[in-house]
């Protein structure tokens, strides 16, 4: 008895698929399929794993494996609001910095317009 003959299972091109609708089906299954990939991969490895997938319109999904996750996503989000207290300090500097300048530019122009 001869088998059934396929094509297999085919490679398609990694390209933005057009069609919103198609492209929402997709993510929607593709979503499912890595979460799917991840727990086997825990399974596999006894690992911890977090992954945050955000949709077309931002909305985050998550999928967490193991409780111990959560001090790692808490740490990072502690680094992250570290990094960005960071930057608003430095900017703030780079702003008083810059109002010192125009004191002094102001201060400079009021000068020369008193000279005859």
């Amino acid at each position: 008895m001869a088998g059934k003959k396929t094509k297999r299972r085919q490679k398609i091109e990694m390209k933005k698929i057009e069609n919103e609708d198609d492209r929402l089906i997709t993510f929607s299954k593709r979503r499912s399929g890595i979460y799917k990939k991840a727990s086997e991969f825990v399974t596999l490895t006894s690992s911890a794993i977090a992954i945050v997938v955000f949709s077309q319109s931002g909305k985050p999904y998550i999928f967490l494996h193991n409780d111990n996750i959560h001090p790692l996503v808490k740490a990072y989000r502690h680094a992250r609001i570290n990094e960005l207290n960071q930057q608003h300090n430095d900017l703030l500097r780079q702003l008083d910095e810059e109002k010192e300048q125009e004191k002094m530019l102001k201060q400079m122009r009021r000068v020369k317009e008193t000279q005859p």
